[in-house]
């Protein structure tokens, strides 16, 4: 965002001023030592968490609230036995084949308390990551449902408008005994009853997952298993099952991963109260060969620039049967990549509006040293076949790129061709005696390879000779508006702008300097794209640590940088640093956007004179219908600290705070709702940590 200090230097205050700076200052003090409570209160957690015997006391809770539930279960079976779904009941009674999933976890959590215990926690498994970890206490404690909230969720599915069927669609090939059992498990202890399972057996070598499949289609009249005599790839056996299905909806499931018990609820749910949806996504997490939770993958909702950089719908996919039949199905060519360039072409054809995401962890992906999750020469053919789905996907929407892999986790990097001829951009430099003015001003003239551009300076008052010297001896493609009234960077970007030539604005903060010499080309490229609006860029500290690479809302009452303090080649929160994607907002320290853009909505609010103007630019350019986007390419150093003013001076800091309520007061539903963090990440305690409690709830899951 615009820095939080302006460039006028300091100004009388009044007596006004000051009583409320003092009452402000008392309100930090209030928040600092409510801050140090709590910093004392998390030390004491972990020093209880530090204790050997901390998973034993754990797993004592965890079979206190096992044997609890079970009891309330039988007791609510005893009340409701006459309401009782036919096929679910008989399902739910049929003797499983091996030790239940949850149990199977419990014992291995035992052995692994008992080994800490005994020998301390590095004696511990490493590959056994137990529920004691801070995710798996989050999931048994936001995600696993009481009685009394699972009959809420009861009730609401009573509550539907219709009830769709939903197909489940699997592919078997040499299936793993225990992997297998535990996956046809979570379908048949599903809340929802209206779903089939197909399940295809695509010539393995082996009986194993046959066998298993035919006892629970011979159980459960909902389960049906078809064999194939040639083994013809994950592909080619899904169509198969796709083309058994019967019911409206088709839901994608590998042979080795877990449904939880509300999955398919809550995907009904979601279909009922949003019509418009065809594709439907969930979050996810990774089970491990014990079936121990980890990694939880909190998505943003549907982010199409992202998509292009990896398939983060991933798991678990719905989409309506008709569209997955226009489409033709899965692809053999991308076996291995075949979700993703199936979920590449569905949301091309319906379009943001078609897409829908359901913000819980529905689907545990299962880790093991077969799978591409733990293993990536598991599949070697899966990353080319992710990059050919990239580009053929940009191949058909006619889109000029270059895509370039990333590492070896399957990320894909999108550089955009720039349009010919390259549009003129106007770079807005404001300053008042600036002393890192010739910094920037000459990392823009000799970094910059993107040719078509032209620099407006605005002096806001500048009294120095040696600025006024600077000024005089730059070239003619840098311009000086001089505007000596009052600090107001909105007004002053306003009055400024009728006279820029460039089809693209940039607006630059006097305190920054240019990396790379690509940062313009980059920028650029991407807000040319269909449906952008704003590209922001990837700002540095002089320490080389990320002060900027996009803005979440929310966060501290108002929003907050990503990535702010983390390595400057940190990825990010699933790669969201490293890759091209959207957000909310991004700083107007360095900001792109179409000048088109900036007259449709009126350029910036001149009532935000210092600070949030262009937050509230970019959610303003959104509401329109454009999309703000960032630019891992464009990389400056940002030397805020350098010369940012004194935040609690009585006058700045009395408006920044009426600048704060004004945000609160034209943003705030949007602002505790930002569609690209998800509502279970903290926005208190740190970004993209867990949040105590989550912003949405298995009783009501904010879906209406």
């Amino acid at each position: 965002m615009a820095d939080v200090h302006d460039l006028n230097g300091k100004s009388p205050s009044s007596s006004g001023d000051v009583d409320q700076s003092a009452q402000l200052r008392q309100l930090i003090r209030a928040y600092d030592m409510n801050h140090g409570l709590t910093e004392s209160y998390w030390n004491q957690t972990q020093s209880l968490r530090s204790s050997r015997f901390y998973p034993l006391l754990l797993i004592v809770i965890r079979v206190a609230k096992i044997l609890k539930r079970r009891r309330d279960a039988r007791q609510a079976t005893r009340r409701a036995q006459t309401a009782a779904v036919p096929s679910a009941a008989s399902s739910a009674s049929a003797p499983s084949s091996s030790t239940p999933p949850s149990v199977r976890r419990l014992l291995g959590d035992i052995k692994g308390a008992l080994v800490v215990a005994l020998r301390g926690h590095r004696a511990a498994d490493p590959r056994h990551i137990p529920a004691t970890t801070p995710y798996g206490e989050w999931f048994e404690m936001y995600n696993t449902p009481l009685p009394h909230i699972q009959g809420v969720i009861d009730r609401r599915l009573g509550l539907l408008r219709s009830t769709p069927t939903i197909s489940v669609v699997m592919a078997l090939y040499n299936s793993d005994e225990a992997y297998l059992t535990a996956a046809l498990d979570s379908l048949v202890a599903q809340t929802y009853p209206h779903f089939t399972v197909i399940m295809v057996d695509d010539g393995s070598p082996t009986d194993v997952g046959r066998r298993i499949a035919a006892d629970y289609a011979a159980r459960d009249e909902r389960f049906t298993l078809v064999q194939r005599e040639v083994n013809g790839g994950i592909s080619a056996a899904t169509n198969d099952a796709i083309a058994a299905a019967t019911g409206g909806w088709i839901a994608f499931m590998d042979h080795d991963d877990v449904l939880v018990t509300n999955a398919l609820a809550l995907m009904a749910m979601a279909i009922d109260h949003h019509p418009a949806w065809q594709i439907i996504y969930s979050d996810e997490d990774l089970a491990n060969e014990h079936g121990a939770l980890s990694v939880p993958y909190f998505k943003s909702d549907f982010d199409p620039l992202l998509l292009l950089g990896q398939n983060y719908m991933a798991h678990l996919v719905l989409a309506r049967r008709d569209l997955v039949s226009e489409l033709g199905g899965l692809r053999s060519d991308y076996d291995g990549a075949q979700d993703w360039d199936f979920v590449l072409r569905a949301t091309e054809t319906v379009g943001r509006q078609g897409v829908g995401h359901v913000p819980f962890i529905l689907y545990h992906w299962r880790s093991h040293p077969q799978s591409t999750r733990q293993n990536a020469d598991a599949k070697p053919y899966a990353s080319s076949a992710g990059h050919r789905a990239v580009v053929d996907a940009l191949a058909r929407r006619g889109v000029a790129a270059r895509v370039e892999p990333v590492g070896v986790v399957g990320w894909q990097h999108v550089h955009f061709e720039l349009p010919a001829p390259s549009p003129r951009v106007s770079i807005i430099v404001p300053t008042r005696d600036g002393s890192l003015l010739p910094t920037c001003i000459n990392s823009v003239l000799e970094r910059t390879a993107y040719e078509n551009f032209e620099i407006v300076i605005i002096d806001n008052g500048s009294t120095s000779p040696e600025t006024a010297d600077y000024l005089a001896s730059l070239p003619e493609r840098v311009r000086v508006i001089r505007d000596d009234s009052p600090f107001n960077y909105s007004a002053l970007h306003n009055r400024a702008v009728p006279s820029c030539q460039g089809e693209i604005l940039v607006l630059l903060n006097d305190d920054t300097e240019v990396i790379n010499p690509d940062w313009l080309r980059e920028m650029v490229s991407l807000v040319m794209q269909p449906g952008v609006g704003i590209v922001g860029a990837k700002l540095l500290y002089p320490t080389h640590a990320i002060q900027h690479a996009g803005v979440v809302l929310g966060f501290a009452g108002v929003a907050d940088h990503v990535g702010k303090l983390a390595p400057a080649d940190s990825p990010g929160y699933f790669g969201r640093i490293a890759l091209p994607c959207e957000y909310s907002a991004v700083t107007a320290a360095c900001l792109a956007i179409r000048t088109s853009v900036w007259h449709e909505v009126g350029g910036l609010d001149e009532s935000f004179q210092v600070a949030w103007n262009d937050i509230d630019l970019c959610l303003r350019v959104r509401a329109q219908g454009w999309a703000v986007a960032y630019s891992p390419d464009a990389q400056l150093f940002h030397y805020e600290s350098l010369t940012r003013g004194n935040d609690f001076d009585p006058v700045r800091f009395g408006r920044y705070t009426s600048e704060v309520e004004r945000m609160r007061q034209r943003w705030f539903a949007t602002m505790m709702n930002d569609p690209y963090y998800n509502p279970n990440l903290s926005v208190s305690t740190g970004l993209y940590e867990l949040a105590h409690p989550p912003r949405v709830s298995l009783a009501f899951h904010g879906l209406e």
